[in-house]
């Protein structure tokens, strides 16, 4: 399977930083000219002894927001101030003088909750955690049976009409069949949105068929324990996204799953005949 060949890393996006008994404290910067922000504010973080344990830099807004460069250092083994770094602002290369401080919550926790709404490209997004997507997942199917499951599947099928139409808007290219390039870009946001390492094995055009992989997938991963394939969610997800590939309704199963113990999780994509 081609997804376990793949080299692949977990990625932190939390703007919170809990370091018992640190000195941690958090800058928001408005950017200028991103290189030189980056590259300025990184000196002055060395010059003051000061560790950075993050860094995020957000491209400038379609409405003109400027872009943003959100830095958390710690200063435990530092001799210096936080507060220099907003003294020392005007020395700063490629961002306005105005920096806004973060303070810690208490000492060793950073929470940089001042950048808001959180976008994905021109969509805006929400950050489903573990905790709180285990509550939705099986909350719906304990309080509703099987029934809960379908409600599941259709809503991932309206979710995946939605990423269909929302994957050109980002890849600046049609979600057709033939394209070329239509593996990767399905592969590639739905890795990003964090579903799963999601990898197309096989996808034949002509007679609509596609099997996919997927390792890790969060929603299988709040069910492991299961007796019988657990995706439902995910499996809609990809009945929505492909009945627009394919311009005609698919039929999508769960053929391996690692709620149940196996190694990852494998989709059957079947586009149906017309009669």
């Amino acid at each position: 399977m081609r997804g376990l060949t793949l080299t692949h890393k977990p990625l932190n996006i939390a703007r919170i930083i809990y370091a018992p008994n640190r000195r941690v404290y958090g800058f928001s910067f408005s950017v200028t000219d991103p290189d030189a922000a980056i590259s300025s504010v990184s000196e002055l973080m060395k010059s003051l002894d000061a560790k950075i344990v993050f860094m995020l830099l957000s491209p400038e807004m379609h409405g003109g927001e400027p872009a943003s460069l959100v830095v958390i250092s710690d200063f435990t083994d530092s001799k210096h101030d936080p507060v220099e770094v907003l003294e020392r602002a005007s020395e700063l290369k490629g961002v306005e003088p105005s920096v806004v401080p973060i303070e810690p919550v208490f000492n060793g926790l950073v929470v940089e909750d001042r950048h808001f709404p959180l976008f994905m490209g021109p969509e805006r997004v929400l950050i489903l955690d573990e905790t709180l997507l285990k509550g939705v997942i099986q909350g719906i199917r304990k309080r509703f049976g099987s029934a809960g499951e379908a409600i599941l599947f259709y809503q991932g099928k309206e979710s995946g009409r939605y990423y269909a139409e929302l994957i050109p808007r980002l890849f600046g290219s049609a979600l057709t069949a033939d394209h070329p390039s239509l593996v990767r870009m399905v592969e590639a946001f739905l890795r990003t949105m964090g579903m799963g390492l999601v990898v197309i094995e096989k996808l034949d055009p002509a007679k609509g068929y596609v099997r996919i992989t997927v390792g890790d997938s969060l929603e299988c991963c709040v069910g492991k324990g299961s007796d019988e394939p657990y995706s439902h969610f995910l499996r809609g997800i990809f009945a929505g996204i492909f009945e627009r590939v394919f311009g005609s309704e698919v039929e999508v199963k769960e053929t391996m799953c690692i709620a149940k113990g196996d190694e990852v999780c494998e989709f059957q994509v079947i586009k149906r005949q017309s009669p």
